[in-house]
């Protein structure tokens, strides 16, 4: 072998040799991929942060205390020795009834509640019942309309609590944010790549 043909034969291995060594680059000998090692996990940022949810539960429980303040109220201002100060906590109670059953609604950003509607017509009944109360009537028809009043409260208040899930729900699912994750990727031929993915 001639000095001419050794060094040819070593400058092939050389090449050869630094062809492997080189990243991304398939092995000449065995065609197989180089391992890529992947970033430094600096370079792959946090994952979003988890989106802002309502709690059904808790919307449930603003209905049911929501329900039962008014009630409670009522029967202070019914069974109070004071007819004037009586008269006010009816009043108040009567103006709460209204509103606070729907504060589970309310917490589910639902402005105006089917609830509501039987509990309006509670304040009517109510109403009669007063006048008929304060007219002495001897038949006592008043207690029918005062019944009325208190059915018609109840529904007006199971309504809302029963619909304040669904409510709560619909919130979580307009305002809820798209996720998204990025992540680094080796391919087969020695490439590296970034993945998308996540839900809108």
């Amino acid at each position: 072998m001639s000095l001419k043909q050794l060094v040819v034969i070593l400058a092939l291995l050389t090449t050869g040799r630094a062809a492997v060594a080189q990243p991304g680059q398939a092995d000449p000998v065995s065609a197989a991929p180089v391992a890529v090692p992947p970033p430094p996990p600096s370079a792959v940022p946090p994952p979003p942060p988890p989106p802002d949810e309502r709690s059904p539960g808790l919307g449930v429980t603003f209905a049911v205390v929501g329900s039962i303040l008014p009630a409670v109220a009522f029967g202070v201002g019914w069974s109070t020795d004071d007819p004037k100060a009586g008269a006010q906590i009816i009043a108040g109670s009567v103006l709460a009834g209204l509103v606070l059953p729907s504060l589970g609604m309310y917490y589910g950003g639902k402005r105006k509640t089917i609830g509501g509607y039987p509990r309006a017509a509670a304040c009517l009944t109510l109403l009669l019942g007063v006048v008929i109360d304060g007219l002495g009537d001897k038949n006592n028809e008043s207690d029918a309309w005062y019944g009325a009043t208190a059915a018609l409260y109840g529904l007006g208040a199971g309504i809302d609590i029963v619909m304040t899930p669904g409510a709560v729900r619909d919130w979580n699912a307009r305002h809820a944010r798209p996720t998204m994750a990025v992540a680094p990727v080796a391919f087969p031929n020695g490439g590296v790549g970034v993945a998308f993915g996540g839900a809108l």
